[in-house]
């Protein structure tokens, strides 16, 4: 479970510091850090992570010894699936806090995060002894020990949790999926009512019970539970299709043939929801410099769904990078073949075959995207870069003037019109266009 950084908006802790400084210079950075932490909080509230981490990590730039600021960080690396970068925060608050059981605790999850559940345990149980009557950190170590397959010893946790808050009914909900694994079905079945009776509005907990009365054979509880479930949360498929296949079981054709068809057009959404979100963090991560998790990230969401053309267009880049040319050439290809009116990828197709010297068929690609996409300047300056370098000099002026008309300030492209006109032997017009190249990009020469 994530730390909520949002209930750390009134922490007063922040106060910290790396060097000796007089009282007004202590109060300052006091203050900005404040304001920092503040921000970042506020806009983990909105959704907006990655802005938040900048926030914090300014906070972290003026404090830097400030344990609290990474134990922030780490978990809104996590929140922003940045795994590597939440580990690296909370190992650094447990460096300057060696017994903060909260950065203990993130560090587990984190660990979890990565099926490193040896290594969670661990974490977890050293947050425990932190903060032994904590029944968070209590049901985090017993749901540890359950993923572990320590069924025994998480029984024991969750029983320790209930004896600190009877009330914590996500413990008493694990403390039936346990049992269960245990075949102590009875004493699950007692939990599972007594976590329902504790929090009625849990759908997971409705969906897990009626999974467990549906396969010990009472088939009418099971069917009040998944439809508990499903009213709970008509978008999640998982309770749908279990209600479809006791429905069925029970001799309600009609009934399961409507839930089956909800399930199947759930399913269908929750697929690409789970794809999208993968692309969006290989992204991320492939914007940073990480590739190899990108390209792990991008396959993933290609299992979710194999025609979705961004993911199979970004593996390609990625691959590419990598130096896998075959696999990248393939992505790109599959990715056409799902949305044959994807330009960028005839692009980057092109930008390829023109590196291999292949003018002809990189033409032929840039004119592909911008039978497209006609508005593109970036397609009509690669279509420009190859007429150039195939010897159709006039023909890329015209495609030169093109990307220009369409984006003005598009410096490269008034620099490879200065060179294709200094070559026809225009050299006032070529010096303008030198000149206009170099105003919107000073790294560019004011001749060649």
């Amino acid at each position: 479970m994530l730390i909520s950084l949002t209930l750390l908006v009134g922490s007063s802790v922040l106060c910290g510091g790396t060097a000796q400084k007089s009282g007004d210079e202590q109060g300052k950075s006091s203050d900005s850090t404040q304001a920092h932490v503040r921000a970042g909080l506020a806009l983990i509230g909105q959704g907006s992570v990655e802005a938040a981490i900048r926030e914090f990590q300014e906070a972290a730039l003026l404090e830097p010894n400030n344990p609290e600021i990474h134990l922030y960080l780490g978990a809104a690396f996590r929140r922003a699936k940045d795994l590597s970068g939440a580990a690296t925060e909370y190992e650094t608050s447990l460096k300057l806090q060696p017994e903060n059981a909260e950065a203990h605790s993130g560090l587990g999850h984190v660990l979890e995060d990565r099926g490193d559940l040896d290594g969670a345990v661990k974490q977890f149980r050293r947050a425990v002894q932190l903060s032994p009557r904590s029944p968070e950190r209590l049901n985090d170590l017993g749901a540890a020990l359950a993923a572990a397959g320590k069924q025994a010893e998480a029984i024991a946790e969750f029983h320790k949790t209930l004896a600190v808050d009877p009330k914590f009914c996500k413990a008493r909900s694990n403390l039936g999926v346990a049992l269960q694994e245990e075949k102590q079905l009875n004493a699950a079945i007692k939990e599972f009512r007594a976590a329902l009776a504790c929090d009625p509005a849990s759908e997971e907990t409705h969906y897990i019970f009626g999974l467990l009365l549906r396969d010990t054979g009472d088939l009418d509880g099971a069917i009040a539970e998944l439809r508990a479930a499903v009213k709970l949360n008509p978008n999640d498929s998982r309770p749908r299709y279990n209600l479809a296949l006791a429905l069925n079981k029970k001799g309600d054709r009609d009934g399961a043939a409507a839930e089956l068809k909800q399930f199947q057009a759930l399913e269908k959404i929750e697929k690409a929801d789970a794809a999208k979100k993968r692309l969006d963090a290989g992204l991320q991560l492939a914007a940073k410099g990480q590739i190899d998790p990108a390209i792990d990230l991008f396959r993933r969401a290609l299992v979710y769904n194999p025609d979705f053309a961004e993911a199979h267009y970004a593996l390609g880049l990625a691959e590419e990078q990598k130096g896998d040319r075959d696999g990248a050439w393939t992505q790109y290809q599959l990715a056409l073949k799902s949305n044959p009116a994807y330009f960028q990828v005839h692009n980057a197709m092109g930008l390829r075959l023109l590196r291999d010297r292949k003018s002809a068929e990189a033409i032929a690609e840039f004119r592909a995207a911008i039978a497209i996409n006609s508005a593109d300047a970036k397609s009509h300056y690669n279509l420009g870069t190859a007429l150039a370098t195939d010897g159709q000099l006039d023909t890329a002026v015209g495609e030169f003037e093109t990307a220009i008309r369409l984006k003005p300030d598009y410096a490269q492209a008034h620099y490879s019109l200065g060179l294709a006109l200094k070559i026809r032997g225009d050299t006032k017009s070529a010096e303008r266009e030198f000149r206009a190249a170099h105003q919107f990009d000073s790294s560019l020469p004011l001749s060649n």
